[in-house]
């Protein structure tokens, strides 16, 4: 079947991120179905931008580190910041990537939440790129693009009103629950 994936790989459409996706991920699974066998079309289905234990391949696996160390380092940067414990949030790491701690702060550096995770995905994009090296027309190149392809779809699911929504009910329980006096929950009007 690895000779099938030529034509396959040759006829999907280029992605670029930051740019409209140019197919769903079912697109993709449609595309896909004539051309791997069962257990391949499963394991692209089953594919997420979080690690699994099982991985495919050696990419897949190449991926998982990455997508851990970067995980990790958010999480113990973020904690740091914010003098919290995230000791419990850390997972095994594989092979790290030296320079990971530069970039994770560097993306949480800036000014706004969606800024900092664009520049994680622009992270993850050129690590995904520098992984296809060497795989341009094998079941490693379709893992690569489904990969990519969850990228651009995460951020074609943003919306922006639904996005202020959220803020907003965060932002008024926050309130509310900083002020007892308020919701009823006030110590001090307690009687004894």
């Amino acid at each position: 079947m690895a000779s099938s994936f030529y034509y396959l790989i040759g006829s999907l459409p280029n992605l670029q991120l930051g740019e409209p996706c140019p197919l769903t991920g079912n697109e993709f699974f449609g595309m896909c179905e004539n051309f791997v066998s069962p257990d391949q079309l499963k394991n692209l289905k089953d594919l997420s931008l979080v690690p699994r234990d099982n991985p495919c391949c050696s990419v897949e696996t190449a991926w998982n580190d990455f997508e851990t160390d970067l995980r990790n380092w958010t999480v113990r940067i973020r904690s740091q910041r914010s003098r919290r414990d995230g000791d419990t949030s850390i997972r095994p790491e594989g092979n790290l990537v030296a320079s990971m701690e530069l970039h994770v702060t560097e993306a949480l550096d800036q000014k706004t939440p969606l800024d900092a995770e664009r520049m994680l995905d622009e992270l993850r994009w050129q690590h995904l790129q520098n992984l296809s090296v060497g795989h341009e027309f094998d079941f490693a190149r379709l893992v690569i693009y489904r990969l990519q392809l969850a990228i651009i779809e995460k951020w074609t699911h943003h919306d922006a009103s639904e996005g202020l929504e959220r803020l907003q009910n965060t932002v008024k329980l926050l309130q509310d629950s900083s002020n007892p006096a308020e919701n009823g929950n006030d110590p001090e009007s307690e009687t004894i």
